[in-house]
Parts: C-alpha cells; sequence; structure tokens
C-alpha cells in the first residue's frame, strides 16, 4: 500500500532570462513506497532541469541512490557554453529510501531549472 509523504520539501533555483517573472514552471512530487521514493517531474515546453543538480534527500540532507532515471539530453549550456545533460522532457524516477537516524520525516527534492 502506498502513502504519500505529507512533507515534501522542494527546493528549487531557477536561471531565467531577464525578461521572464520570477516564478517555477516546474511541477515535482514525490510518493513514499515502502524503501523507495517515486518521483514526477513536469518539464513544460522549452525548459530543462540539469540532470546533475537534481537530487533526493532525506530530512537531513542525507542523499539518497538513484534506482531508475531517464537517460538525459545534452545542451551547450547558455551560461557557460559547455555541454551539460538536462532532462528536457517531463519524466518519471525511483530512488531508494534509506534515511538516516531523524532523516525520515521529510524527502527533499532539490532541482535547478531553466528556459
Amino acid at each position: 500500500m502506498s502513502k504519500t509523504v505529507a512533507s515534501i520539501f522542494l527546493l528549487f533555483a531557477l536561471c531565467l532570462s531577464s525578461g521572464a517573472q520570477m516564478s517555477n514552471p516546474f511541477q515535482v512530487e514525490a510518493q513514499l513506497m515502502d524503501d523507495e521514493v517515486r518521483v514526477s517531474a513536469t518539464v513544460p515546453t522549452n525548459h530543462y532541469l540539469y540532470a546533475e543538480n537534481f537530487t533526493v534527500s532525506d530530512a537531513l540532507g542525507n542523499p539518497q541512490e538513484a534506482i531508475e532515471l531517464p537517460e538525459p539530453a545534452t545542451i551547450n549550456d547558455p551560461n557557460t557554453g559547455k555541454p551539460k545533460p538536462v532532462y528536457d522532457q517531463s519524466f518519471n524516477a525511483k530512488f531508494a529510501w534509506k534515511p538516516i537516524e531523524g532523516g525520515a520525516n521529510a524527502i527533499l527534492i532539490q532541482y535547478w531549472g531553466c528556459n
């Protein structure tokens, strides 16, 4: 039986073009299923999430291991001009849930996205 995690903290940083409004166009949801965290991320058209910055951790910040993640696309980052792995479309992922003592009361999902 699945349990929806009541406290999910979504931490995000957005790099937006100068004319864009400060808002979060991404939607990220997590569901705790036994010893797994199932994540659903909605990535709008013409946006992307940096794969290197998409993490799941327990309430104390201890990283949780990815079990299933999509293969990222590669773009030339407009800020650095260097290739970067990104998620440029919506996806589902699974992470192991092995919180360290005191960390089980929340799932932290961190990401950085751009348009």
